[in-house]
């Protein structure tokens, strides 16, 4: 256990079964002179080298899905918590019939709200950096050290709404749930269906506007039914639409994006180019439909050698999981601890450390408000 002797903390919010992920700090992790000096250079003592200021920086993926995510912060002292919904509005035969004056009113019983259970996970992360380091090196490893553990938290929290909506619960012949579309004239991913996805099975206008059809839509299609046409299900779903700071987003991927920018159909009714887009990584709109068009390049792929996990069969053509979803419907990430950053001065092992902890969990909340649509990428 390491003596702390000088320790800061500072926290960084958020703008948008129990587990704990432990790293251990050993002398192998720290970032010593030896392994913080870059690639090798040779000169003469005469002429002189310039070091400029200036840090060409890597490349770094975006917050994407949390903005489809309602997020919510557990109050300390808790180590749960609820966020309670509607599961949908009262339909019309669910209310008991008028009386006639005189006679005693028929009660509606009200049993269309639930609560979803959150139990945020633990996470930490560190990185320790030698004396040496700052003494003889150009760079600001503390500062880049802050950076690169920002992004980590930030790239996790936002893969974990991804991945909950990946796995939101698919819709079968008698409830209501995740819905799922193919490319082309594919009902399946594997050997299974009577038509498995295969190159060509792209995506096209025509297929966005039905997964809009089938999101926006009371009815609900059985998702388990892959052998043939998707038939209906005996339950009703939620009519989603777009409203204002909740909208009808489609994630896509990078090849998606090229394959609707070439189709002039999709050309003629989207906007894309336009300084009105409001979602991080959105490249096009279909205002007509209300739909807005993000691409991440962590949006779900697929090989030949993957397992779907909605229909348990591997996919017969390299493809893409693309997510049309109504925005803080579909999801949402509950905060346990904020990230929260410890700075601690170690003379002991002549190092500094830098340790990061947080706790979140994302779900899905209504299920039904997302349609997962399944394409290959040429």
């Amino acid at each position: 256990m390491k003596d702390e002797t000088s320790h800061e903390v500072y926290n960084l919010g958020w703008s948008f079964d129990k587990t704990r992920k432990v790293y251990e700090l050993s002398s192998e992790d720290t970032i010593r002179s030896g392994v913080a000096e870059g690639s090798s250079i040779s000169g003469k003592a005469l002429e002189p080298i310039e070091w400029f200021k200036e840090l060409v920086d890597a490349a770094k993926e975006e917050l994407i899905f949390s903005q489809a995510a309602r997020q919510a912060i557990l109050p300390a002292g808790r180590a749960q918590g609820v966020i309670k919904y509607r599961k949908n509005y009262l339909a019309d035969a669910s209310w008991q019939t008028p009386v006639t004056p005189g006679t005693i009113v028929n009660f509606t019983k009200l049993d269309n709200f639930d609560g979803i259970i959150f139990s945020p996970a633990d996470y930490n992360y560190a990185v320790a950096i030698g004396y040496d380091v700052f003494r003889t090196n150009a760079v600001d490893f503390m500062a880049a050290a802050r950076e690169e553990l920002a992004y980590k938290w930030a790239i996790n929290a936002d893969n974990a709404v991804r991945d909950a909506l990946k796995a939101a619960t698919r819709s079968t012949s008698s409830a209501a749930g995740a819905q799922m579309v193919y490319g082309g004239t594919a009902n399946g991913v594997g050997t299974s269906a009577s038509t498995s996805i295969a190159t060509g099975d792209v995506i096209d206008l025509e297929l966005i506007l039905k997964a809009r059809r089938m999101l926006k839509s009371r009815d609900c299609y059985d998702a388990e039914d892959i052998a043939g046409a998707a038939s209906k299900s005996s339950a009703l779903k939620n009519p989603w639409s777009p409203t204002p700071g909740e909208p009808i987003i489609l994630f896509v991927s990078e090849y998606q994006t090229e394959e609707l920018m070439n189709d002039p159909t999709f050309s003629n009714v989207a906007e894309s180019g336009t300084d009105k887009f409001l979602l991080t990584g959105e490249v096009a709109s279909l205002p007509r439909y209300g739909i807005r068009i993000v691409e991440t390049t962590r949006t779900p792929a697929y090989t030949t050698s993957d397992t779907d996990p909605d229909e348990s069969e591997v996919w017969t053509a390299d493809g893409h999981m693309c997510l049309m979803v109504k925005a803080k419907a579909c999801s949402a990430i509950m905060w346990g601890l904020q990230p929260r950053f410890h700075l601690v001065d170690y003379p002991r092992e002549l190092e500094k450390d830098i340790i990061m902890e947080l706790a979140y969990e994302a779900k899905t909340i209504h299920t039904d408000a997302v349609v997962k649509m399944k394409v290959t990428d040429e």
